[in-house]
Protein backbone atom coordinates (compact mmCIF):
# COMPACT_ATOMS: atom_id res chain seq x y z
CA UNK A 1 0.00 0.00 0.00
CA UNK A 2 2.81 2.42 0.79
CA UNK A 3 4.17 1.82 -2.81
CA UNK A 4 0.87 2.46 -4.26
CA UNK A 5 0.90 6.06 -2.57
CA UNK A 6 4.74 6.99 -3.09
CA UNK A 7 3.54 5.85 -6.63
CA UNK A 8 0.64 8.36 -7.13
CA UNK A 9 2.09 10.76 -5.04
CA UNK A 10 5.55 11.14 -7.46
CA UNK A 11 2.78 11.20 -10.38
CA UNK A 12 0.89 13.97 -9.01
CA UNK A 13 3.78 16.12 -7.74
CA UNK A 14 5.30 15.62 -11.74
CA UNK A 15 2.52 17.01 -13.48
CA UNK A 16 2.20 20.03 -10.68
CA UNK A 17 5.90 20.15 -11.30
CA UNK A 18 5.96 20.77 -15.63
CA UNK A 19 2.96 22.95 -15.07
CA UNK A 20 4.82 25.77 -13.50
CA UNK A 21 3.32 29.22 -12.53
CA UNK A 22 1.20 31.19 -14.41
CA UNK A 23 0.89 34.57 -13.91
CA UNK A 24 -2.46 35.85 -15.83
CA UNK A 25 -2.40 40.16 -16.13
CA UNK A 26 -5.22 41.57 -18.94
CA UNK A 27 -4.75 44.83 -20.04
CA UNK A 28 -5.24 47.55 -17.55
CA UNK A 29 -5.37 51.35 -18.69
CA UNK A 30 -5.52 54.34 -15.63
CA UNK A 31 -6.38 57.07 -16.90
CA UNK A 32 -5.67 58.96 -13.75
CA UNK A 33 -2.61 57.89 -12.54
CA UNK A 34 -1.48 57.94 -16.62
CA UNK A 35 -0.39 54.29 -16.59
CA UNK A 36 -1.36 51.34 -18.81
CA UNK A 37 0.29 47.37 -18.10
CA UNK A 38 -0.64 44.01 -19.06
CA UNK A 39 1.30 40.89 -20.38
CA UNK A 40 1.22 40.29 -24.03
CA UNK A 41 0.41 36.81 -24.15
CA UNK A 42 -3.25 37.49 -21.87
CA UNK A 43 -3.84 40.23 -24.42
CA UNK A 44 -3.60 37.80 -26.91
CA UNK A 45 -5.46 35.33 -26.04
CA UNK A 46 -8.24 37.38 -24.32
CA UNK A 47 -11.80 36.69 -25.12
CA UNK A 48 -12.21 39.66 -27.05
CA UNK A 49 -11.05 40.68 -30.21
CA UNK A 50 -9.47 44.20 -29.01
CA UNK A 51 -7.17 43.45 -26.15
CA UNK A 52 -2.99 44.64 -26.95
CA UNK A 53 -0.52 46.08 -25.30
CA UNK A 54 3.14 46.40 -26.79
CA UNK A 55 5.94 48.75 -28.08
CA UNK A 56 8.21 49.11 -30.75
CA UNK A 57 10.53 51.70 -32.52
CA UNK A 58 10.56 52.94 -35.83
CA UNK A 59 13.43 54.27 -37.75
CA UNK A 60 13.47 56.75 -41.02
CA UNK A 61 16.24 56.65 -43.04
CA UNK A 62 15.30 58.71 -46.81
CA UNK A 63 18.75 58.88 -47.67
CA UNK A 64 18.66 62.80 -47.43
CA UNK A 65 17.72 63.77 -43.82
CA UNK A 66 19.52 62.32 -41.04
CA UNK A 67 18.32 59.26 -39.86
CA UNK A 68 15.75 59.43 -36.84
CA UNK A 69 13.72 57.88 -34.67
CA UNK A 70 11.22 57.48 -32.39
CA UNK A 71 9.98 54.63 -29.95
CA UNK A 72 6.16 54.00 -28.72
CA UNK A 73 3.83 51.49 -26.69
CA UNK A 74 0.27 51.26 -27.01
CA UNK A 75 -2.78 49.69 -25.26
CA UNK A 76 -6.33 48.99 -25.30
CA UNK A 77 -8.30 47.14 -23.04
CA UNK A 78 -11.20 45.00 -22.77
CA UNK A 79 -13.71 48.02 -22.53
CA UNK A 80 -12.31 49.63 -25.45
CA UNK A 81 -9.78 52.03 -24.11
CA UNK A 82 -7.40 52.90 -25.64
CA UNK A 83 -4.01 54.54 -25.23
CA UNK A 84 -0.47 55.03 -27.29
CA UNK A 85 2.30 57.30 -26.45
CA UNK A 86 5.77 58.42 -28.30
CA UNK A 87 9.45 58.89 -27.46
CA UNK A 88 12.74 59.98 -28.40
CA UNK A 89 14.14 60.00 -25.19
CA UNK A 90 17.66 57.81 -25.84
CA UNK A 91 17.16 55.45 -22.61
CA UNK A 92 13.44 54.93 -23.13
CA UNK A 93 14.50 53.33 -26.93
CA UNK A 94 17.03 51.14 -25.19
CA UNK A 95 14.33 50.12 -22.92
CA UNK A 96 12.08 48.92 -25.99
CA UNK A 97 14.61 47.69 -27.81
CA UNK A 98 15.35 45.02 -24.59
CA UNK A 99 11.61 43.90 -25.01
CA UNK A 100 10.95 40.15 -25.76
CA UNK A 101 8.07 38.75 -26.61
CA UNK A 102 5.91 37.28 -24.25
CA UNK A 103 6.21 39.91 -21.60
CA UNK A 104 4.19 42.08 -19.18
CA UNK A 105 4.68 45.82 -20.24
CA UNK A 106 4.00 48.66 -18.38
CA UNK A 107 3.84 51.98 -19.59
CA UNK A 108 3.38 55.71 -18.52
CA UNK A 109 2.79 58.74 -20.08
CA UNK A 110 2.19 62.50 -19.62
CA UNK A 111 0.46 65.17 -22.08
CA UNK A 112 2.45 67.37 -23.99
CA UNK A 113 0.36 70.16 -26.11
CA UNK A 114 3.31 69.93 -28.77
CA UNK A 115 3.77 65.53 -28.67
CA UNK A 116 0.65 64.10 -27.72
CA UNK A 117 1.11 61.33 -24.90
CA UNK A 118 4.96 61.26 -24.29
CA UNK A 119 6.07 58.28 -22.75
CA UNK A 120 7.57 58.65 -19.05
CA UNK A 121 8.51 55.31 -18.25
CA UNK A 122 8.90 51.66 -19.69
CA UNK A 123 9.06 48.95 -18.02
CA UNK A 124 9.18 45.25 -19.05
CA UNK A 125 9.32 41.42 -17.34
CA UNK A 126 9.92 38.45 -18.80
CA UNK A 127 9.60 35.59 -16.99
CA UNK A 128 8.71 31.95 -17.11
CA UNK A 129 4.99 32.80 -15.93
CA UNK A 130 4.48 34.70 -18.89
CA UNK A 131 5.26 32.00 -21.51
CA UNK A 132 2.22 30.12 -23.23
CA UNK A 133 1.36 26.53 -22.27
CA UNK A 134 2.28 24.16 -25.08
CA UNK A 135 -0.63 22.64 -24.29
CA UNK A 136 -2.86 24.76 -24.73
CA UNK A 137 -5.57 24.98 -27.30
CA UNK A 138 -5.78 28.76 -28.16
CA UNK A 139 -9.77 30.21 -27.32
CA UNK A 140 -12.06 30.16 -29.64
CA UNK A 141 -13.38 33.80 -30.38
Amino acid sequence: MRKLWLVVSLILLSSIASAGKVNERPVVIDLDQSRAAGDQLTARTADNDIELIGCGIKVYDDGVNPVWSFGFCQARDSADRSIQCFTGNADLLEAIKGASAYAWISFSWREDPDFGFECSSIQFSTNSFYLPDPNLKPKEK
